[in-house]
């Protein structure tokens, strides 16, 4: 039992490994979407035509 719960402590619980992975594959996607958009933090700024 001290085997189980030290495995527990280091690792946690089989759900909160899921939950991880299901995490980590949602920040891989949003990486991927961020890429594929340019890569850019800041964006350059939109010109507001004169006269509106």
């Amino acid at each position: 039992m001290r085997i189980s719960q030290d495995i527990r402590n280091e690792f946690g619980s089989a759900e909160s490994q899921a939950a991880l992975a299901e995490a980590a594959a949602g920040m891989r996607e949003k990486s991927e979407e961020f890429l594929a958009a340019g890569g850019k933090v800041y964006l350059p700024e939109l010109k507001v035509p004169a006269g509106s």
